[in-house]
């Protein structure tokens, strides 16, 4: 498509014929708010960006339509075995492409933003991952130890859209959120704070993290109430294996894939 736009005079009647129905119902449906949010979160965005530059600056009328008769379905199939010989070098050379400046629109506008948008555009722009590099540390280890618990592979997406899960409390998903990106006020959290500093100790005499106080402390009953909850879980579940959990168990849980015998299911 972005060859044949490419490959147009700038003045005149144009009919595009293509048999790639996604293709133009993204043109037509999609392509427009793409660019009012910058491209945001958009497969392919340099050659979406190329194929509307050339749409704009042609300054005739282009038509998208399916195949009309057999002649048109064989161009087609000539087209395709043309650029399927070339591989992707026409691609990649289009990718390099740089659009003028009096075509080129950046940026999102501002009454299509939310604060989510802005917040993802900005990390778009600064090339950056949602938390910074310790919240993606403590992503990886989530995922790593959810392969090695369970047997079932998941990314940072599962966990992230883990906990928009509506199952679950408004209050544990915003504990889990806090503890995926260490935000509870906490042990080292306290030493910063004149005459605080002894609420950074646990009453074990040990300093509190939240692995301390969820799975380690032995004075705060926590490895009690984790066996009375294996017991239930047990008396309830008898088809799902128990996950005995740890931090990262627990921080990926609206992402967790329980075992039943010889098949997975998603709770």
């Amino acid at each position: 498509m972005l060859l044949i736009t490419e490959a147009t005079k700038e003045k005149g009647k144009v009919t595009i014929i293509t048999n790639l129905q996604k293709i133009t119902m993204n043109i037509h449906d999609k392509m427009e708010q793409w660019e009012q949010l910058d491209y945001l979160e958009t497969k392919n965005k340099k050659i979406w960006r190329n194929l509307e530059y050339h749409i704009r600056k042609h300054k005739g009328e282009i038509l998208l339509g399916p195949p009309r008769d057999t002649s048109d379905i064989k161009i087609l199939e000539e087209l395709e075995k043309t650029i399927s010989k070339r591989g992707d070098q026409n691609e990649k050379k289009l990718k390099k492409k740089v659009i003028p400046i009096e075509y080129r629109i950046e940026g999102a506008e501002i009454r299509r933003l939310t604060q989510k948008t802005t917040y993802e555009l900005i990390l778009q722009e600064k090339n950056l991952k949602p938390g910074g590099e310790q919240t993606q540390k403590r992503i990886e280890d989530i995922c790593k130890e959810h392969k090695r618990k369970t047997e079932n592979r998941i990314i940072s997406k599962d966990i992230w859209t883990g906990i928009k899960n509506k199952r679950i409390p408004f209050k544990v998903k915003d504990f889990i959120w806090k503890l995926i990106h260490n935000r509870h006020k906490v042990g080292d959290w306290f030493k910063k704070i004149p005459n605080w500093q002894d609420k950074a100790i646990c009453e074990c005499g040990e300093i509190e993290t939240m692995n301390h106080i969820l799975i380690e402390c032995e004075k705060n009953k926590s490895r009690d109430i984790w066996q009375e909850a294996e017991k239930i879980w047990k008396e309830n579940n008898k088809d799902f294996k128990w996950i005995r959990p740890n931090i990262e168990v627990i921080r990926g849980l609206g992402a967790i894939q329980l075992k039943e015998q010889n098949r997975i299911a998603l709770e």
